[in-house]
């Protein structure tokens, strides 16, 4: 196991940055976290091909 390597570049940047296959990106938040509530939360949408779409 190797240690771990961190690059800090701008999101501009980021199509021409070398990684290999095993590279993790990481993205922080702009900002602070908020917490989110259940009303805010997205809810998952049925695919076109599920029984919810059919009829």
């Amino acid at each position: 196991i190797e240690k771990p390597r961190i690059e800090r570049l701008a999101l501009r940047d980021l199509p021409e940055a070398k990684y290999a296959e095993y590279t993790t990106l990481v993205i922080p938040p702009r900002g602070r976290l908020e917490p989110v509530s259940a009303a805010q939360t997205p809810q998952p949408q049925p695919e076109a091909d599920s029984p919810a779409e059919a009829g």
